[in-house]
């Protein structure tokens, strides 16, 4: 049984119309599965906790990786990491960096599903890729964690409305103020000071950018991180540090395909837990969202999670077959 839970605040369901939504994806599910419209956190564990995970071949977060995050961290909740069911991920959000890391038929996440539910009649064997995500504070799992200049970004982009166009007008305005550093870009490059504490030890930082990943490629196949991929280990890659914005421009092409020269201000090292504790509370976010400040915040790897990867199952060709 394929269990569908549609996130009607995503981006694809919200031009659709969630109950519409729901409809059509009931009738290409047809016997083969269950959509649920779940419009809080508490629709989500009271759907998931009326379908035992055994009946599951696997769970639909229908959004992006925001709404993956938030039903993996549900789902870890009401059936523990033994008997999690499989993740079937699809480009329905406004960031949709893992459902593209694992890989799908079609941009149409509608294709997707009803690609999902043919395997399912088929009786085929399902192939399965696994992640690690993080665990940040025991509270959320996630793939992509970060704060300093990158939460400061997320947080005008959300208030300011989001949306391509708003994302543009914010490069444009940073880009215009790191040519005079003025106090635009000085302020979301403003140094968070604390300690980083792993299990070689610890040390202070002064840093106003940082990022944990378990995944390879950020958005636009950004190549940073080492941790990810389909070779998966329970690692975090963690990018960090202090750059210098003017060096940090002219890298930007060798960053891209994955080399992040030294002299830049950041450093690149895997972990498999870290603590950081500094001295003020600060906003950080997970595959996209903006979380509540914290002074300390302590990130796990694990446990793993297996993802339907329906490209060595289907062909794009099938998506068109009823």
């Amino acid at each position: 049984m394929i269990l569908v839970l549609i996130n009607g605040k995503a981006k694809f369901a919200n031009h659709y119309g969630p109950e519409r939504l729901k409809q059509d994806v009931q009738h290409i599910l047809g016997q083969q599965g269950t959509a649920a419209l779940t419009q809080s956190l508490e629709e989500l564990e009271q759907t998931l906790q009326q379908h035992a995970p055994e009946g599951i071949s696997a769970i639909v977060p229908f959004g992006g990786d925001g709404t993956v995050s938030v039903a993996l961290t549900t789902a870890l909740r009401v059936y523990g990491a033994d008997q999690l069911p499989r993740i079937l991920a699809i480009k329905a959000g406004t960031m949709n960096e893992i459902a593209t890391e694992i890989g799908t038929l079609s941009r149409n996440p509608l294709h997707d599903i009803a690609a999902m539910a043919r395997l399912i009649k088929s009786g085929e064997p399902i192939p399965t890729t696994h992640r690690y995500p993080m665990s940040i504070n025991g509270e959320r799992l996630g793939f992509a964690f970060g704060f300093g200049a990158s939460s400061r970004f997320l947080e005008r982009y959300y208030a300011a409305g989001a949306g391509v166009l708003v994302a543009l007008r914010m490069v444009a305005g940073y880009v215009g103020s790191a040519l005079i550093m003025g106090g635009t870009i000085r302020n979301l490059f403003k140094p968070v000071v604390g300690r980083l504490v792993h299990s070689q030890g610890s040390a202070p930082i002064a840093w106003t950018f940082c990022l944990a990943l378990t995944v390879r490629k950020l958005p636009f196949g950004v190549l940073l991180s080492t941790s990810g991929g389909e070779n998966a280990r329970p690692v975090m890659c963690v990018v960090a540090g202090a750059p210098k914005l003017i060096r940090l421009a002219l890298c930007l092409p060798l960053i891209w395909i994955g080399r992040l020269p030294k002299w830049i201000g950041l450093t690149r090292a895997e972990y498999a837990n870290i603590r950081v504790e500094l001295e003020e509370p600060m906003a950080w976010h997970i595959d996209g969202d903006v979380c509540t400040p914290s002074q300390a915040i302590e990130i796990v790897t694990g446990p793993k999670v297996h993802f339907v990867e329906l490209k060595r199952a289907l062909k794009p060709m099938d998506l068109h077959e009823q």
